[in-house]
């Protein structure tokens, strides 16, 4: 089990790395940072700062891992996984969204997929238990 939560994690990384890198020439000098309560951009920032998320996603991926050694508790890897799917997912989004020329996120399909993503890592982690 602990094999393959580190698997997964290490899944959703290196798929977020992959995205950033791929799409990374075809994002505006001006990338959306934030998005508001209606889904639409509200601050922005130059185009290396996509990286961000992809900083983010590694330190949070490293902290879970070394959470499960430390403490020898497989949950810290299941809530990893979600968290790592979720920076996936929102990495995606923004990408998309900068990409498009939108500077929006469609809110209905990106919280019913973030739900998703969070009832998947609570079965996880009882699962893990």
């Amino acid at each position: 089990m602990e094999l393959l939560l580190s698997v997964a994690i290490a899944t959703f990384v290196l798929g977020t790395v992959a995205l950033t890198v791929g799409q990374y020439r075809a994002l505006p000098s001006r990338v959306p940072l934030h998005f508001g309560f209606t889904g639409v951009a509200n601050a922005y920032g130059p185009r290396p700062s996509i990286w961000v998320g992809v900083g983010v996603q590694l330190l949070l991926a490293a902290a879970y891992i070394a959470l499960y050694f430390s403490l020898h508790e497989r949950k810290m890897l299941a809530i990893g996984v979600g968290v790592s799917a979720l920076i996936l997912w929102a990495q995606s989004q923004i990408i998309s969204a900068a990409i498009s020329g939108t500077n929006a996120l469609p809110l209905a399909r990106y919280i019913g997929i973030s739900v998703a993503i969070i009832a998947i890592t609570a079965v996880l982690f009882v699962i893990a238990r």
